[in-house]
């Protein structure tokens, strides 16, 4: 469904032009699906796919059609000439589109010194395409690439990535003031709420805001799914540096090792997801770990769990703040954002947002993720499926979210819940080399799951769902079979199935 605010009339509305083995199954693999989430149309090239010499046929027509284009510059662009073709070609259009067309360069470890051919890079690649191609085609090129590259570009940045389509909520300010990143002494901010109120992405969003006054940080994610010693050596890397890891056998070393290498350190650090008091005391455990100035926030769903013994608050610099649900008119920003891909909703549709969020409630996720069914689902039906959310409870999440879920067709579905049990911050690259060693070419079902925001792809290629969704997906593949895991047909693995794996065949699915 095209977004209804759209009106370039070309058939895509953004080029995505890489050299395959320098980017492909990373930062392009992340850049296009995260464009397709957020409802772009998007064409993806792959130069090692051209079997010509010549432009033409649908690449053609996909650079003739195309509003924007973004040539992503890596160290081994310059060496492809169908890269070089595809950037002059992008020049010949934008020149002739009467400021229809731009172009919007992305150096992606290379500077603009080496695409204005400044430095050998670049320059002695086109020296060699001389030899096969002549002056006069690899001048046409340079010209091309120096042009490019003196635009504005894009670098590659180092901050926590966000969720799209945010919206911003007063919780920010408070939390922001109760960190008065500016006294001294060492301050804990403890966020705390249901699951799916936005917690983490509150944490994300200060955590970027801050970042700038500390000069030594770390964002701890999703902990309770990690082991503490693991997250123990990324809290020493990320502010000491990976040899800082050295020796350290176990949870009682790290322990030590913190409060030795940390206590003198003005840090700022997320611990996120926490679900034990051993967690917090393993990481955080008392504010003289830290340096003066050092800001911790920890993000919780049970306020019980940061609690003494006898169930009391911690002294002062512990400072709480629960996470209520969304103001009524942000909670309809929100599902509209998702839902039509625009802030103003489709003529006629304000009371029809409306009564969906006041049906499921106001939860970030689940406005999410229902907005994103909306987005899907033909307009004839959207009265029926706002009928069938309405038999389920606003504070029920899982059933709202389940209704999205019997939206996918069976390989959709197999490959949502193959994510949900397996692929959790595995590299998107090992999973499709499952999948297709499977018979399943999962790309148009990846893109499905993206757009219905049930799943992500982070910066690293990898998979992320939420925490509730992937607790429903593992819930629906234990369901098969409540008596006997053998009979299942995925095997979440973890310590209590290893013994199965190890037994019989698992098969893929």
């Amino acid at each position: 469904m095209a977004p209804p605010n759209d009106t370039s009339g070309m058939e895509f509305e953004v080029f995505l032009s890489f050299r395959g083995p320098d980017t492909r199954d990373n930062f392009t693999s992340c850049l296009y699906h995260n464009m397709v989430e957020k409802g772009i149309r998007v064409f993806r090239d792959d130069e090692e796919l051209r079997v010509s010499e010549q432009i033409g046929g649908n690449l053609l027509r996909a650079l003739d059609d195309t509003q924007i284009y973004i040539p992503i510059f890596s160290k081994g662009f310059a060496s492809s000439i169908w890269c070089l073709r595809e950037v002059a070609h992008m020049v010949d259009c934008t020149s002739k589109s009467n400021g229809k067309k731009e172009i919007l360069p992305l150096f992606f470890d290379v500077k603009s010194d080496d695409v204005k051919l400044r430095t050998e890079l670049y320059s002695n690649a086109l020296s060699e395409h001389e030899k096969k191609y002549g002056l006069d085609e690899v001048k046409r090129w340079k010209a091309a690439l120096r042009e490019v590259a003196t635009g504005l570009g894009w670098k590659r940045e180092g901050k926590e990535s966000l969720p799209n389509h945010l919206v911003e909520v007063d919780d920010q300010r408070v939390i922001e003031e109760l960190l008065d990143a500016h006294s001294d002494g060492v301050c804990f901010v403890i966020i705390h709420g249901t699951g799916g109120i936005g917690k983490s992405t509150l944490a994300k969003v200060i955590f970027n805001r801050f970042l700038s006054k500390f000069n030594y940080s770390s964002f701890l994610e999703d902990v309770q799914h990690h082991g503490l010693l693991e997250v123990q050596k990324k809290l020493l890397s990320d502010i000491l540096g990976s040899s800082s890891n050295d020796g350290i056998h176990d949870t009682n070393d790290g322990i030590n090792r913190i409060r030795r290498g940390l206590s003198n350190k003005r840090v700022l650090v997320v611990i996120d997801n926490v679900d034990e008091k051993r967690q917090l005391e393993t990481l955080a455990g008392s504010c003289d770990w830290f340096g003066s100035g050092s800001r911790i926030m920890v993000t919780v769903r049970d306020i019980r769990i940061v609690l003494n013994e006898d169930k009391q608050t911690r002294p002062s610099n512990y400072l709480a703040h629960p996470v209520n649900e969304m103001p009524l008119d942000r909670a309809i920003l929100l599902f509209n954002r998702h839902a039509f891909r625009s802030d103003t909703p489709p003529k006629n549709c304000y009371n029809f947002s409306k009564e969906v969020v006041s049906s499921i409630g106001r939860l970030p996720l689940t406005l999410e993720v229902v907005g994103s069914l909306f987005a899907r689902t033909n307009k004839s039906e959207w009265h029926e499926t706002l009928k069938d959310l309405k038999q389920v409870p606003p504070s029920d999440v899982k059933k709202s979210l389940m209704l999205s879920i019997n939206k996918l067709d069976a390989k959709e579905k197999a490959i949502f819940l193959d994510i949900a049990c397996f692929c959790i911050k595995e590299d998107k690259t090992y999973a499709d080399n499952m999948w297709h060693s499977s018979g399943y070419s999962p790309r148009s079902a990846i893109d499905v799951l993206l757009l219905m925001s049930l799943i992500k792809i982070d910066e690293h290629n990898s998979f992320w769902m939420h925490d509730e969704v992937r607790d429903l997906g593992r819930y629906i593949v234990m369901a098969e079979n409540f008596e006997d895991a053998e009979k299942r047909r995925w095997v979440r693995i973890d310590e209590n199935t290893q013994v199965i794996m190890r037994s019989k065949e698992v098969k893929f699915i």
